[in-house]
């Protein structure tokens, strides 16, 4: 996830009521961050994990995966 001008994100920083938006799905849900890596002063990328908000959002991101990986077969 990219961020820009955002002071504070570090290892273990929640993000509540986050959009993860994939092609028309749009999940709702919260994210705690991993790792960060600062590019710049004004650019910090991090990476983490997502939890979706509800069930229905938990089957929309199954559907997701799934749709990514008949995309790209591993």
């Amino acid at each position: 996830l990219p961020f820009y001008g955002l002071a504070g994100i570090r290892t273990s920083t929640t993000l509540a009521e986050v959009v993860l938006r994939v092609g028309g799905s749009e999940i709702e849900g919260e994210f705690v961050v991993s790792h960060v890596t600062r590019e710049s002063d004004e650019r910090v990328l991090c990476g983490g994990r997502f939890y979706p908000a509800t069930a229905l959002d938990q089957f929309q991101l199954q559907k997701v995966i799934v749709g990514l990986q008949s995309i790209h077969p591993s």
